[in-house]
């Protein structure tokens, strides 16, 4: 009984809507079988039984992990055939290499996932022509705009509530599924044309393909520009984004890939389509209004496994079931060693769990060393454990990772001075490197020797007039203040 318990409250987790009411009600009865037993076999034996069903709900093994994995993928699956219906087996594309812009981010670096693409997975496909007309671009976003209108006031007229989270229409966007025309104008669109056009660049068969979802986002719907996104990956196999704004329409914009180190942009109608598994974010724009269309496409022989137990463990991080979140991790890593986010989040893990102990903290920073050895460009892993040396008083082992970091052409004094540089999280990182690097440096400087001076103390004052140049404040002058005291020491 204990075991079915176990099982029924791990499969709630994955459940929504109805099928999660009717599940709930299975775990009521089965709760109701356990109250029978207390009063059978007495309270101390059933509480002693219990422990150990909580100890079971908190681990999975990597089968049961896989298994949930796989579930959610068919679910998914079956949700987009039905939404979308099934794309016709094609023999023969029309596009060719001379149709795109080609942008290689390098081999390993297109997620989990890139060994299920068949074939260019490292690239992003830029269209040089425009394939979606202006007249479809303008109805879904007035379609969109409409919709997220009417979900604003909808909110207004309700008094309470069931979620704190951020609603669609909240964010300036809108579920294409939940639009008439936008959905029967996709579903025709997919089987046509942006389906075997991913089967033509990626080796994928277009019969196989669904959409996981389908979005149409208005940055600046609000007014006052839009904030740029934090780096991710998507939760798709290939993704597709459409610009449905001519670009005369907004200043800055444009998608950030990480591995590129630059913003790509496109023009009304233009189409870029790439691994959902490359780092990227969307760019804040400061003035006007962009929209896009943002299509997350899955395959059906192709779980992602790796993925989704990845993304199981980070729903059981968030409820705070660190353990079930570790196995769900490691689950993940039996099936691609090499993902770096797995890496960083289950450092994470080691480094939330109560109480601390310098096994787990170590763990965490091995965890970080990882996440950085296999994909060097994360810039927060790096922050991280630059943040944990320092807390291990190895100031010394900080400030070389910090180093390392800021030797990258993002992390430039170009880039980080530059209006040009719309993606500020980007620009946020590099400031607080930049300033714990100097305190690095201070530190090293006061308890080591002049010649040690002499060397660390000209990068810190540089970096510490960069920082100033971008938020002046009385703490870094300060800063400045002693720098230039042990500068003058050491010369002295």
């Amino acid at each position: 009984v204990h075991s079915l318990a176990a099982h029924e409250l791990r499969m709630i987790g994955l459940q929504s809507g109805h099928r999660k009411h009717d599940m709930i009600v299975k775990c009521r009865l089965v709760f109701f079988c356990l109250l029978s037993l207390t009063n059978c076999k007495g309270f101390s034996q059933v509480s002693t039984q219990s422990k150990n069903a909580r100890v079971d709900i908190d681990l999975v093994t990597k089968e049961e992990s896989l298994r949930f994995g796989q579930k959610l993928h068919d679910e998914e699956c079956q949700i987009g055939f039905e939404n979308y219906g099934r794309a016709p087996l094609i023999q023969n594309t029309p596009w060719s290499d001379d149709d795109f812009v080609s942008h290689s981010v390098g081999k390993r670096n297109a997620g989990p996932d890139e060994g299920e693409i068949v074939e260019n997975s490292d690239v992003i496909f830029q269209s040089k022509n425009p394939l979606v007309s202006q007249q479809d671009c303008q109805e879904l976003i007035d379609e969109a705009r409409n919709e997220i209108a009417s979900g604003l006031e909808l909110l207004k007229d309700q008094a309470e509530r069931q979620s704190n989270a951020p609603t669609n229409s909240e964010l300036g966007e809108a579920r294409v599924s939940t639009l008439p025309r936008g959905r029967e104008w996709l579903r025709e669109e997919m089987h046509s044309t942006f389906f075997p056009l991913l089967q033509n660049r990626f080796g994928v068969r277009a019969n196989k393909l669904t959409l996981h979802d389908a979005l149409i986002i208005g940055y600046g719907y609000f007014g006052s520009g839009s904030r740029s996104q934090p780096v991710h990956r998507d939760s798709s196999l290939l993704s597709l984004n459409v610009a449905l704004s001519p670009r005369s329409n907004y200043t800055g914009g444009g998608t950030y890939f990480e591995a590129l180190g630059q913003q790509l942009h496109q023009e009304q109608g233009h189409l870029t389509c790439h691994a959902g598994g490359i780092m990227h974010a969307g760019t804040g724009i400061s003035q006007g209004e962009r929209w896009i269309l943002v299509l997350f496409v899955i395959d059906e022989s192709r779980p992602q496994l790796a993925r989704r137990c990845h993304f199981l463990g980070l729903d059981a991080q968030r409820r705070g079931q660190l353990s079930l979140a570790q196995s769900h991790f490691q689950a993940s890593l039996g099936v691609h060693p090499n993902n770096h986010l797995v890496y960083k989040d289950l450092g994470r893990c080691f480094h939330s769990q109560q109480p601390p102990n310098h096994n787990l903290v170590f763990q965490a920073r091995q965890c970080l060393a990882k996440t950085i050895e296999l994909y060097p460009l994360d810039a927060e892993a790096s922050l991280g454990l630059a943040k944990m040396l320092v807390h291990a008083k190895l100031t010394r082992a900080a400030l070389r990772r910090l180093d390392t970091l800021l030797s990258f052409p993002s992390f430039s004094d170009e880039e980080f001075h530059s209006p040009e540089t719309v993606w500020l999280p980007l620009k946020s990182l590099a400031w607080e490197a930049r300033v714990l690097a100097v305190q690095c440096a201070l530190q090293c400087c006061s308890s080591g020797s002049s010649e040690l001076g002499s060397v660390l103390l000209p990068a810190a004052e540089q970096r510490l007039e960069s920082c100033l140049k971008i938020a002046p404040s009385p703490y870094l002058e300060s800063m400045m203040e002693s720098l230039q005291k042990m500068k003058r020491k050491a010369t002295t």
